[in-house]
């Protein structure tokens, strides 16, 4: 539970960072880039169940297998892909309402592989019921759909002090 503490902890300080840096385009450019090379395309996605792709994670327990998820009132389903882009398996979170997700992060703790899905998109500054969603990442291998009963998603609830932000992206220290 700690853990779980620790990463909302985080995910406040990166948007609350992301709603108070001022970092003009030319500051950005000398003090935060790295040369990191091009991109080389691998893969992509052409599947009529995702309607907006939001966030992207590998898994820490099959090789090789991506996750990612339906932004703003999609289907309350992780959706598994392989590195191509061809879509493997729909994770279902049973009893979850896809109220505004914007991003997944898979993590281990003690151990154990989590999935982690952010409901904290806040367009309109007007949501009190943020949360990030953990669950234990299934094993993919013989399954085409995937129920994740509602007892196994761990449902944190966050909020921030004084006024209620949109927050993008998860993060998570090391």
């Amino acid at each position: 539970m700690h853990r779980v503490t620790l990463l909302a902890f985080n995910l406040f300080i990166l948007c609350n960072l992301n709603s108070c840096c001022k970092i003009t385009k030319r500051d950005r450019a000398k003090e935060h880039c790295s040369d990191v090379g091009e991109g080389v395309e691998i893969g992509q996605m052409n599947d009529k169940d995702m309607e907006e792709a939001s966030g992207l994670a590998y898994s820490r327990l099959q090789s090789r297998v991506l996750y990612t998820i339906n932004d703003h009132g999609g289907p309350n389903s992780v959706i598994a892909l392989s590195e191509s882009g061809a879509k493997m398996t729909d994770i279902i979170l049973e009893g979850i309402i896809n109220e505004d997700w914007e991003d997944i992060a898979t993590t281990v703790t003690e151990g154990v592989s989590y999935i982690l899905v952010s409901d904290t998109g806040n367009n309109d500054h007007d949501r009190d019921d943020l949360a990030i969603l953990r669950f234990q990442e299934p094993d993919l291998s013989s399954e085409d759909v995937v129920t994740i009963e509602r007892a196994n998603t761990e449902v944190l609830e966050v909020r921030y002090d004084g006024f209620s932000y949109d927050c993008e992206a998860l993060g998570e220290l090391t």
